[in-house]
C-alpha cells in the first residue's frame, strides 16, 4: 500500500517510524471521520498484518473512522516486554490524537500478544472523570464524563484475537508443547532466550523489584494505569479465541476460561459458517455464580485463577473459532486474520443481523463478504482479493492465500453496528436508522450467570449462544460447542438469567451469618421463611410451546444468610428527583423493616437529595420518627434535583461509617445509585446499594409499574369528573385536562379508562394532528354535535413538538436534565378557541383543568401503601443479603432484584400495537390518528 491514493478511494501514508493511516480520500468523508481504530500487531508482527482490514474497512465505513497501523512494536522490538512495548504504543496514539483534532471515539484491534500491549497502553492512556457531577435523569452509560476516556476520546470497541491473556504458565497453554509437564517448566526456563522479556511477561515468572507478575499487576488498577477502569471504560470488550489448531496460544488463554468452562467439541458444523462454532456473551461475575468452579477441576493454578476472576468481573464476547476443515489449519494464529470470500453467503439472513437497530451485533467475526453484501449498492462479485499477510510467529515470512481462502476478522462487521448504527451502549439507537425484517433476541447472560444451584442433578442451561444447550450438571464441563444457526431460534429450554451483584464479588472473603429473621415471631409460622438461591422470576410468562425459558431476575426476599451483623449496620436512606405518592410509606418500612426484622437502630436520613450526603445534615431515623408519616405527602426527607458528585458522596458515606444505603428516585437517581455502587467496588467498601425505583408516570422499564401509580390514576378522576360536570351543564362545553406524563402516557391511559367520560386521550407516544380529514378539529365538530359536550384528557408530554414550533421555543432543562416542558394544555385550549370562533364561527364554553402539581402531592392511597411496603422489605433483604447495586420491583406480579442498568437503559413508554391502547381507543370511540401502515 503505497502513499497516497489506492483503489477504491482509500488513502493512506507512512510515517517515519513505520506506522501506517488509512482513510477516505473523499475530503467530506475524512474530514467527518472521528472514530479511530488502532490495529496492533503480534509478536514479530508489522504493519502489513493489518493492511487488507485497514483498507477494507474504510472502504466500507468512510466517513465514519480513521485506521491507524501501529508499527512502534514490530518484528524484535515485540521482545521488550508488554509494558514497554505498552508505552511506546500509548506515546504513539496520543500523537496520532493530537495530530487529528477531530477524533471523538477510539477502538483497538489487536492480535496475540499485541493485545496485552493494548491492554498495558489503555491503562497509561486512561483518563478518569473530570466531573462526576450527575444530575438525575441527565446520567448516562454512554457518558464519557461518568466512565472515563481514553487519551481524551470515547471508548467504544476493545477486540483482541488469539491473545494470551492468562499468559503461557503450563497448564496447556501452549500447545506446541504438547501439554507434557517437563515440557512446560523446562519452556519457563529458556523462553526468556527466545522472546526475552517478553517471554517472561507471558509465563508469568518476570519479578520487577520483586513485584507481582505483570500480568497480575494488570487486572488491578495501579498508581499510575488504571487497567481495569480502562477496560471498564470501553462499551464492548471481544475476546476470538481458535477452539484448536493454534499452536502458539491456547485455547482457554484466549478466551479467558476456565478448563470446566470450555464447551466440548462437537464434530458438527454449519455448512454456511465453517469456522465460527461458538458465541457467548459474559457479564460480569458474581460470588454465587463462581463458586461451582474450583481450581482443582479446572486444572488451573493460583495466578492463573486469579487472572481469569480478575478479567471476569468485566462483561466480554466471546467468539470461539475453528480451522479444523482449513487447509492452512497449522497456521491458525495467524490465519484467524484472513479474509474468506464465500458467495453462498451473500443472501443468508444474517445481512439484517449485522444491521439490526436494538443492539449491537453480536456476529462479529463474520466473512466480510456478508459484511460488504449488507452495503447498499455493493457488487460483492466485484471484490476477490489475493491477501499477503505476514505471520505473526515465523519471523517476515508471508503467507500468501488465494481468494477462497480462510477468514477474515470480522471486526469491521462488529465495529460498523457500533459506529454506522449509532449504537449506544445501553441499547439506544439512531431515529434514523432503517429497520429490517429480523428482530434476533439480544444475549445478556454470562456463562455463570444461571448456575443457581451446585447442585449435579439440576437442570441449568448455563449461558445463551446461538444455540441453546441445556444439560444436567453443575458446572460448565463437557457442553458442547454448536455451529451457529441461520434462523436464529434457541433451543426450547434456553434459560438467561441477569444476575445482580453481590458484595463477595469483590470482598471475597467477607463472613456470612445467620438470618436474625429466624427469631422473628412475625416469620416463625412462614411455611418457606427464606427464599432458595434456586427461585427466580421469569420476564416474559406468555410464550410460545416450543420458545426458549428467555429472561430471568432473582427473586427477591429474605436469605437464610446474611453478610451484616445487625449491631454494625449504619443505614441511610436518601430521596431524590421529583415527588410521589407513597415515598413516605417507603422511608416509613425501610426503617421500620430494618428495625423490627433486622434489630438495627443506627438509621440515617439523608436530607435533600444527593447534594445532601456532602451539604446538609442528617437526621436520625427510628420507628417513632417516621411512625406516621406515611398520611402525608411529600417526602418527610425532603428532595432536590441534580446534585450529584460520586466521589464526594462515596468519600461522605466511608467517613460516616454508612454500609447501607436506600436510594429512592428515578431513572436518573437510579443511575446516579449504579455509580456510586462502582466507586464503593473500586474503593472496596463492604456498602450495599439499593435502588427502590420512584416515577409518577410509570416509566420505569421491565418493573410492573412504580409506586404513587395508582394513586395518580385515582386522584385523576377527580379532575376528570369536575371537568366532565363543567362541560355537561353548558352548551357546547369543551373539558381540557392535563395530567402527568413527560414520555411516558400511562396515567392518561388508565385515568381515561377508568372514567368512561373522556371523549379523546392524547399522550406522546401517539403523534396527532389537529386539521383536515381525520385530525382532532373533525372529531371535536362531530362529537359536539352528538353529544353537545366532549372531554379531552392531554398528557403534559403529548404535543411538544407542535407547540415548540409555535413558539419558537429553544429546548431548555430543569437540573436533574429532563426537558422543560411547554404548556402542551394551555397551547391546545388557545388553538381550540381560535378554530371554533374564527373558522367555525361557533361558540364553545372550554374549561381547562390542570391537577398535576395537586396529584403528587397527596398521600398514597391503599393499594400504593401495601406496594411500597413490599418494595422496601424486598430491598432490606437484598442488602442485608449482601447484594447491591440493584434496584426492586414486581415482574409479573413477583419482586426480584434487577440490574440496574436494566431499568435505566430505556424508558418504558405506552405500547401503541398493544391491546391496551386498543381497549382505550374502543372506549372512547376516538381516531387513532395513525393508520396501520404507520404504525
Amino acid at each position: 500500500m503505497e502513499n497516497g491514493v489506492v483503489e477504491n478511494g482509500v488513502c493512506s501514508s507512512e510515517a517515519v517510524d513505520g506506522s501506517r493511516d488509512v482513510w477516505s480520500c473523499k475530503t467530506s468523508d475524512s474530514a467527518s471521520a472521528d472514530h479511530l481504530v488502532i490495529m496492533a500487531n503480534g509478536i514479530l508482527g508489522s504493519v502489513t498484518d493489518w493492511k487488507f482490514a485497514a483498507e477494507k474497512f474504510v472502504e466500507t465505513l468512510p466517513d465514519k473512522v480513521f485506521v491507524h497501523c501501529s508499527e512502534r512494536n514490530v518484528s524484535r522490538l515485540t521482545l521488550d516486554g508488554v509494558d514497554v512495548m505498552g508505552e511506546r504504543l500509548a506515546e504513539e496514539v496520543l500523537e496520532v490524537i493530537q495530530r487529528k483534532p477531530n477524533l471523538n471515539k477510539i477502538s483497538f484491534v489487536a492480535h496475540s500478544v499485541g493485545g496485552l500491549v493494548a491492554r498495558y497502553a489503555i491503562g497509561k492512556l486512561y483518563r478518569p472523570p473530570k466531573s462526576e457531577n450527575v444530575e438525575d435523569s441527565s446520567i448516562s452509560e454512554c457518558s464519557t464524563e461518568s466512565t472515563g476516556t481514553i487519551g481524551g476520546l470515547e471508548a467504544m470497541n476493545f477486540i483482541t484475537v488469539a491473545t494470551p491473556h492468562l499468559g503461557s504458565r503450563g497448564n496447556k497453554q501452549v500447545p506446541f508443547l504438547f501439554g507434557i509437564p517437563v515440557f512446560e517448566r523446562a519452556a519457563s526456563f529458556v523462553i526468556h532466550l527466545i522472546f526475552r522479556r517478553t517471554g517472561r511477561h507471558l509465563f508469568l515468572n518476570d519479578d520487577d523489584g520483586g513485584k507481582p507478575p505483570l500480568l497480575k499487576r494488570m487486572i488491578e488498577d495501579q498508581e499510575d494505569c488504571y487497567f481495569m477502569s480502562a477496560l471498564r471504560a470501553f462499551k464492548r470488550r471481544v475476546a476470538y479465541s481458535n477452539v484448536g489448531s493454534d499452536h502458539i496460544v491456547g485455547w482457554r488463554t484466549s478466551s479467558i476460561r476456565r478448563d470446566s468452562e470450555l464447551p466440548k467439541w462437537e464434530d458438527v458444523v454449519n455448512e454456511k459458517y465453517p469456522h465460527i462454532v461458538y458465541e457467548e456473551r459474559c457479564k460480569g461475575f458474581d460470588a454465587e455464580q463462581s463458586e461451582t468452579s474450583s481450581m482443582e477441576d479446572d486444572g488451573s493454578d493460583k495466578i492463573e485463577e486469579e487472572l481469569v476472576t480478575g478479567l471476569s468481573r468485566l462483561s466480554w464476547e466471546k467468539v470461539d473459532v475453528s480451522f479444523h476443515s482449513s487447509s492452512q489449519r497449522f497456521a491458525a494464529h495467524s490465519i484467524i486474520q484472513v479474509e474468506e470470500n464465500q458467495s453462498s453467503l451473500i443472501q443468508n439472513p444474517i445481512i439484517f443481523y449485522l444491521s439490526h437497530l436494538h443492539f449491537p451485533t453480536r456476529s462479529v467475526f463474520r466473512d466480510l463478504h456478508v459484511l460488504l453484501s449488507s452495503i447498499k449498492g455493493f457488487n460483492s462479485n466485484r471484490f476477490l482479493p489475493r491477501i499477503a499477510l505476514q505471520h505473526s510467529f515465523h519471523a517476515r515470512r508471508q503467507l500468501i492465500f488465494p481468494p477462497n481462502s480462510t477468514g477474515l476478522r470480522g471486526t469491521l462487521a462488529f465495529l460498523k453496528s457500533s459506529m454506522e448504527l449509532k449504537i449506544c451502549c445501553a441499547g439506544g439507537f439512531s431515529k434514523s436508522s432503517p429497520s429490517y425484517p429480523l428482530s434476533p433476541p439480544p444475549i445478556r447472560s454470562k456463562p455463570q450467570a444461571s448456575s443457581l444451584s451446585t447442585s449435579p442433578n439440576s437442570p441449568l442451561p448455563f449461558f445463551k449462544a446461538r444455540s441453546f444447550v441445556s444439560v444436567n450438571s453443575g458446572c460448565r464441563k463437557n457442553k458442547p460447542i454448536r455451529s451457529q444457526s441461520s434462523d436464529f431460534q434457541t433451543a426450547n429450554n434456553g434459560f438467561v438469567l441477569e444476575d445482580v451483584p453481590h458484595l463477595t464479588n469483590f470482598l471475597t472473603d467477607l463472613p456470612s451469618y445467620p438470618n436474625p429473621l429466624q427469631r422473628f415471631q412475625a416469620y416463625g409460622i412462614v411455611e418457606q421463611a427464606f427464599v432458595s438461591s434456586k427461585d427466580v422470576v421469569a420476564e416474559k410468562i406468555v410464550v410460545q410451546k416450543d420458545s426458549p425459558r428467555g429472561v430471568h431476575f432473582r427473586r427477591a426476599g429474605p436469605r437464610e444468610k446474611v453478610y451484616f451483623k445487625s449491631e454494625e449496620v449504619r443505614a441511610c436512606i436518601v430521596t431524590c428527583g421529583g415527588l410521589c405518592p407513597g415515598i413516605n410509606t417507603v422511608i416509613r418500612e425501610v426503617v421500620c423493616g430494618l428495625n423490627y426484622m433486622y434489630d438495627v437502630e443506627d438509621i440515617l436520613g439523608i436530607e435533600g437529595g444527593y447534594k445532601g450526603f456532602y451539604s446538609k445534615n442528617t437526621l436520625r431515623l427510628t420507628p417513632k420518627v417516621v411512625n406516621d408519616i406515611h398520611k402525608r405527602g411529600g417526602t418527610f426527607l425532603r428532595t432536590s434535583r441534580g446534585g450529584h458528585d460520586t466521589h464526594k458522596i462515596v468519600d461522605n458515606i466511608q467517613d460516616r461509617g454508612i454500609n447501607q444505603v436506600y436510594i429512592i428516585g428515578g431513572d436518573g437517581t437510579q443511575r446516579g445509585a449504579a455509580l456510586i455502587y462502582e466507586e464503593v467496588k473500586k474503593r472496596g467498601l463492604q456498602v450495599a446499594v439499593a435502588g427502590i425505583p420512584k416515577t409518577i408516570d410509570n416509566d420505569i422499564a421491565v418493573i410492573d409499574k412504580s409506586f404513587g401509580f395508582d394513586t395518580a390514576v385515582e386522584e385523576a378522576q377527580r379532575a376528570i369528573n369536575a371537568a366532565h360536570v363543567e362541560v355537561e351543564s353548558v352548551e357546547n362545553g369543551v373539558g381540557i385536562v392535563k395530567l402527568m406524563g413527560r414520555y411516558s402516557g400511562f396515567i392518561a391511559m388508565y385515568a381515561t379508562l377508568a372514567s368512561r367520560d373522556v371523549d379523546c386521550c392524547l399522550i406522546p407516544e401517539s403523534p396527532f394532528f389537529l386539521e383536515g380529514k381525520g385530525g382532532l378539529f373533525e372529531f371535536m365538530e362531530r362529537r359536539l354535535k352528538e353529544n353537545g359536550h366532549m372531554v379531552i384528557v392531554l398528557a403534559e408530554g403529548a404535543g411538544q413538538e407542535y407547540v415548540a414550533k409555535d413558539m419558537q421555543h429553544v429546548t431548555e432543562k430543569d437540573a436533574s436534565g429532563n426537558r422543560l416542558l411547554l404548556d402542551a394544555g394551555f397551547w391546545l385550549s388557545e388553538k381550540i378557541k381560535n378554530h371554533f370562533t374564527k373558522v367555525q364561527k361557533m361558540a364553545i364554553n372550554l374549561k381547562y383543568i390542570d391537577p398535576t402539581y395537586m396529584i403528587r402531592a397527596i398521600p398514597g392511597n391503599a393499594s400504593d401503601n401495601i406496594y411500597c411496603t413490599l418494595l422496601a422489605h424486598s430491598a432490606v433483604h437484598g442488602a442485608m443479603a449482601g447484594y447491591s447495586g440493584f434496584t426492586v420491583g414486581p415482574v409479573n406480579g413477583k419482586h426480584a432484584y434487577i440490574p440496574i442498568s436494566r431499568v435505566t437503559e430505556v424508558q418504558k413508554t405506552v405500547n401503541m400495537t398493544d391491546r391496551m391502547w386498543a381497549r382505550l381507543l374502543a372506549s372512547t370511540n376516538q381516531p387513532s390518528f395513525l393508520d396501520c401502515k404507520a404504525l
